[in-house]
């Protein structure tokens, strides 16, 4: 699971990445070819979330940077 700065929750799940806002409320899916497994806030303006499979790694750019480890 990620958080970005607004407190959205992104999550891998059965249906790829599932997104839901800061109260909890499912935002939407964005599929994906095969099962999803883990992700991480990166790139150079950490804005872009990394996502990994069994067989690939994606990278997603968003509007939005992802919360920082603490």
């Amino acid at each position: 699971m990620a958080i970005d700065l607004y407190g959205r929750l992104y999550s891998t799940g059965p249906s790829g990445l599932s997104i839901f806002d800061s109260e909890g409320t499912h935002v939407r899916d964005i599929s994906f070819p095969q099962r999803i497994s883990n992700l991480k806030w990166g790139g150079e303006n950490h804005n872009e979330l990394l996502i990994t499979s069994v067989e690939r790694a994606y990278r997603l750019e968003f509007n939005v940077m992802g919360s920082k480890p603490r």
